[in-house]
């Protein structure tokens, strides 16, 4: 089901144009959350890629999708309380570290040195 959404989180940053280094954050936000609470369910998963794609865009992007754009592209599969009880649970249960080093930052050092 992981990759599933992976996929699908990887069209929704094309579709918003957003900066590679996002999707990396995306991936790793849902990542940590997941190792962390393993009684995730189906329907719960939709909601938990939305809410990382969410975080991550307000994190590393400038201009960043609101969320009423995103839940319109995804076709208002889940409702708006549903990601802010989800972002909550998520940014609490990470304790608010959502940064990392990325091999992104590490390639893009090493092209500069070359």
């Amino acid at each position: 089901m992981r990759a599933y959404l992976v996929d699908w989180l990887a069209e929704l940053h094309y579709k918003f144009k957003m900066w590679p280094e996002t999707l990396y954050v995306a991936i790793r936000i849902m990542d940590g959350y997941l190792a962390l609470n393993t009684e995730i369910s189906k329907s719960e998963l939709q909601c938990l890629g939305i809410t990382a794609l969410l975080i991550a865009g307000k994190y590393e992007e400038i201009y960043p999708p609101d969320l009423k754009t995103i839940l319109r592209v995804v076709n208002q599969v889940v409702s708006k309380e549903e990601i802010l009880r989800m972002e909550m649970k998520v940014l609490s249960a990470l304790q608010f570290e959502v940064t990392f080093p990325s091999v992104l930052r590490f390639v893009e050092r090493f092209a500069r040195l070359a």
